[in-house]
């Protein structure tokens, strides 16, 4: 069989393509090994619960937000329940509680009454934070680096530890910034500032949702569009090798669930798995990416994650906490003493940060009467990958056990209502995701592997391109959507001579 267009995966980055190249006409062939869709945008059930897999919120959908123009191209916004947050999380550090609002002047203003002696420093934050606002407007796409203000430029080669430090002396402002930084990476002063003041501002200014019924409603609402448009989605079907035709792309080698082997055929294909697969597997090592050498790069953090199931919601005002010990410093040393010999296995007491997501206090249709929680703290693959199986089993009980006894420390009035408790470590990800050491962002996000210095999206072979958070911009809901739609832009026009979206 052929395609216009033939795309590997089905994580937000490759649905977003496939379904902006469907409503321009083009027919896709999108394929998928796992029989859902969706990547890390997905939920899973347990005895009535049912939890998302890794959303925590999305950023923005203002009206400035190219996410928003997309999917109301595509006639999908409408479609999606959306949930507004009021924070984006709260800090708690012993008895002390602080949380970072959403909305500019809402955040500045509480940060300001909090942290006085910090509020001219806190105006000049907030204002280079604008100028990162402003960067990722609309259009979806970073500007030209020549055009970026010598400050600007500075800031991209600046880490998040450094800047926010250099800006605030107060270890709980610090602290609770750093909350975000979290988000991306399991050290501040190695984070790309550029990387996570483009996502704070993007949060803070832009606001932050999440879909009612969980991240499936994004997912199915892409699907839908997909199928509705004329192409095709192949669930359990696990592309092998990517056949290739001299210098460029020719089409696919796909095992599917009857574990026949069919060939389908394009002369454009779109990699919305993990670039490393793509290189060491479906292109059999015989290839090196044209902008950068891959195996130079470090891979981001993963994590482990108790999933726990409560029979009514816990009495707790914030949806999101970060929970820190109560002895933890911001401190760039300790950070680095910490990660040099990393490991949660041998040392938990060197685990000294878990985030607490409560989906049961927004107004969501995701499970029965109750709650489910997400408790987690970021982890590494390495930690658990020299267990044979029935030692990985062993320590996995041990480490569930002791994240329930966490759990438990800070909120000791679920244990009566659990109900139900799962365990995911990085090798759960490694294989629901094919993502090298279960990474949650793709190559991480450090100096050197953000915004420019990210691996571009066109491969080392005539129509090959990427579609992920492992290429341009960056990992995140926003980010592997947005890599969809540039890398889709560029197809539709220099493929099929349409400008997509432009008026």
């Amino acid at each position: 069989m052929k395609f216009d267009c033939i795309i590997i995966g089905s994580g937000l980055g490759g649905l977003i393509s496939a379904a902006l190249l469907s409503k321009s006409g083009i027919k896709v062939a999108l394929f998928e090994k796992h029989y859902v869709l969706g990547g890390y945008a997905s939920n899973f059930k347990r005895k009535g619960f049912c939890f998302e897999v890794g959303l925590h919120a999305i950023d923005g959908f203002d009206s400035r937000d190219l996410k928003t123009k997309v999917f109301e191209f595509l006639e999908i916004y409408k479609k999606i329940s959306w949930v507004s947050l009021k924070e984006l999380y709260c800090l708690k550090q012993g008895e002390q509680e602080f949380i970072l609002p959403l909305g500019k002047e809402n955040a500045l203003n509480y940060l300001s009454e909090k942290f006085p002696e910090d509020a001219d420093k806190l105006k000049e934050f907030f204002k280079l934070l604008t100028t990162f606002y402003e960067l990722t407007r609309f259009d979806g796409k970073y500007a030209e680096k020549s055009s970026y203000s010598l400050e600007l430029q500075k800031y991209m080669t600046s880490t998040c530890g450094s800047v926010v430090e250099s800006f605030f002396k107060n270890e709980k402002l610090r602290q609770l910034l750093f909350g975000h930084a979290y988000f991306y990476h399991d050290n501040p002063y190695e984070l790309s500032f550029f990387y996570f003041g483009c996502g704070l501002a993007n949060y803070v200014f832009g606001g932050a949702k999440i879909p009612k019924k969980g991240s499936l409603e994004i997912v199915n609402a892409l699907a839908n569009c997909i199928k509705e448009n004329g192409s095709q989605i192949f669930l359990q079907s696990e592309v092998e090798e990517i056949l290739i035709d001299g210098r460029k792309v020719c089409g696919v080698s796909v095992k599917h669930k009857s574990k026949s082997i069919e060939n389908y055929f394009s002369e454009i294909i779109i990699a919305n798995a993990p670039m490393p697969h793509v290189y060491k597997k479906l292109l059999k090592n015989k290839f090196q990416h044209p902008s950068c050498k891959l195996d130079k790069f470090s891979i981001s953090t993963s994590l482990s994650c108790l999933y726990i199931g409560l029979s009514k919601k816990l009495d707790n005002p914030y949806y999101s906490t970060h929970l820190v010990d109560d002895n933890f410093k911001a401190h760039p040393k300790l950070y680095a003493d910490i990660y040099k010999n990393f490991s949660t296995i041998k040392n938990k007491e060197m685990i000294h940060t878990f985030n607490c997501v409560d989906y049961g206090q927004l107004d969501l249709n995701m499970s029965k009467s109750g709650s489910q929680i997400s408790f987690l703290s970021l982890d590494r693959l390495k930690n658990w990958a020299s267990f044979s199986e029935s030692e990985y089993r062993i320590e996995k009980q041990k480490m569930k056990d002791f994240y329930l006894q966490k759990f438990l420390h800070y909120y000791p009035q679920a244990e009566s209502l659990i109900e139900l408790v799962e365990f995911a470590t990085p090798k759960t990800f490694v294989r629901y995701t094919n993502n090298e050491a279960g990474a949650l962002y793709g190559f991480a996000p450090t100096i050197h592997q953000s915004g420019f210095y990210r691996p571009r999206q066109e491969g080392p072979i005539k129509n090959l391109y990427f579609s992920s958070a492992w290429t341009r911009p960056g990992a995140g809901f926003s980010g592997v959507m947005i890599s969809g739609i540039s890398v889709t832009k560029k197809i539709l026009k220099r493929h099929f001579s349409i400008n997509l979206m432009e008026d």
